[in-house]
């Protein structure tokens, strides 16, 4: 199992270790880009996109964007990212991530995928989805924009993650759901923007 999860996209330091990770030339990785945490914003306040888009053109790969709200059989769902040496989630909502995971059959599928070989990377809610639980996320995302409130995570780790430590505005906020997790007994890894979480096998590196 291999997993890539940031805090914000992949930036420019750690693009070797992606690389290495995926063990494939930037060019010939078939990347999947799955956005649709970024669904309750409106498009004017969607500018991180665009800057984590160009961290993925910048390191020469090409995104091909899959929207999970097309898709409401997970079998379907499997073969569409089977196509994929990557299959990355982004920023947003984490709670309407959650949902959509959920009613597109990701949720099923996913774990299958990585054991085949399949490389999930993700940043922000896209990180924060493969963790065991969503506890405490209320505290910086809101879960009244997803139609429903979904607390189990999909468990591919067994730690917390917290990004964006070095953001000052939020920093309250991700002091105390890293107190509140590390209560109920969760191992809590917090994320600078500049930093992400390597699992390969039995592996796990922060970098």
């Amino acid at each position: 199992m291999k997993l890539y999860l940031a805090s914000f996209g992949i930036q420019k330091h750690l693009g070797q270790e992606f690389l290495e990770l995926v063990s494939k030339p930037a060019k010939d990785i078939k990347f999947a880009y799955i956005t649709n945490a970024a669904d309750p914003y409106p498009s004017e306040k969607r500018g991180w996109m665009t800057d984590v888009n160009n961290m993925f053109l910048d390191l020469g790969l090409k995104p091909v964007e899959v929207d999970l709200r097309q898709y409401k059989n997970a079998e379907t769902l499997k073969t569409k990212l089977s196509q994929y040496d990557v299959v990355w989630c982004g920023g947003g909502n984490t709670w309407y991530l959650r949902y959509v995971m959920k009613t597109s059959g990701f949720d099923q599928v996913i774990k299958e995928l990585v054991e085949s070989g399949v490389v999930y990377g993700g940043d922000s809610a896209g990180a924060i989805a493969m963790t065991p639980t969503l506890k405490y996320v209320d505290l910086i995302d809101e879960p009244e924009d997803s139609p429903e409130r979904i607390e189990e995570g999909l468990g591919l780790v067994n730690f917390a993650i917290i990004p964006h430590w070095d953001n000052e505005k939020y920093k309250a906020q991700l002091t105390r759901m890293r107190d509140g997790l590390a209560n109920e007994g969760y191992e809590v890894k917090v994320l600078t923007d500049q930093q992400a979480v390597i699992v390969n096998g039995s592996s796990v590196k922060e970098v």
